[in-house]
């Protein structure tokens, strides 16, 4: 049984990180090497999340609308800021609330484990 935060990183995060890559590139024409550089992972792997060989569980999120709200004003707010002003934590610290307040209660709820969910407190 995996617990919740295994479920996140392994599902929940390249899902996220292929919606991200994928309206950057496609609403906001920026380059693979550009979308790599402002969410902290490579050319190769924003590359793998286009083609869907990562983050292929986006179906699981995509049904939300809350959830693809946050993703798209993550995005815009991306696409705002050059990626030197743009910490790499700080888009992962907006991941990480999506997490705490809207994929925890739906998403992960409908997955096969939530154990450890109870204890995923507030930062």
């Amino acid at each position: 049984m995996k617990i919740f935060c295994e479920v996140m990183v392994q599902d929940i995060l390249p899902a996220t990180r292929a919606l991200l890559a994928k309206e950057l590139i496609e609403k906001y024409k920026m380059t693979q090497q550009a979308v790599a550089l402002r969410l902290g992972v490579s050319q190769g792997a924003v590359s793998q999340y286009l083609r869907s060989v990562r983050g292929q569980n986006v179906k699981q999120i995509t049904n939300d609308k809350k959830i693809m709200d946050t993703i798209h004003a993550l995005a815009a707010k991306v696409a705002a800021t050059d990626e030197k002003t743009l910490p790499v934590m700080s888009i992962y610290d907006e991941i990480c609330e999506l997490c705490r307040n809207e994929v925890r209660s739906k998403s992960a709820k409908s997955s096969k484990t939530t154990v450890g969910l109870e204890k995923c407190l507030p930062v």
